[in-house]
C-alpha cells in the first residue's frame, strides 16, 4: 500500500514539474528557502487534491480501501 502510494505520487508530483500549464504549481514548494521537513508540506491547492484524489483512487482500485466483511 504504501509502496503504490508512493508511486502515485512521483509521479502525479512529475507531471506537474514536467507540464508546460502546471509547472506553476509545485513552485509552492521548490521555493523554500530552507529545505526542512515542512518544505515538502507546502502545496497549492490544485496540486494537493489531485494528488491526494490520484493516491486514493489507485489505492481504492487495488482494493486497500474497501470495506471488508
Amino acid at each position: 500500500m504504501l509502496l503504490a502510494a508512493d508511486l502515485v505520487q512521483y509521479w502525479t508530483h512529475r507531471a506537474f514539474t514536467r507540464s508546460r500549464f502546471l509547472v506553476a504549481l509545485p513552485r509552492v514548494h521548490h521555493s523554500a528557502e530552507h529545505m526542512d521537513w515542512m518544505a515538502g508540506s507546502r502545496l497549492h491547492m490544485f496540486e494537493l487534491i489531485t494528488t491526494r484524489v490520484s493516491d486514493l483512487g489507485v489505492l481504492y482500485l487495488l482494493g486497500f480501501l474497501r470495506e471488508r466483511g
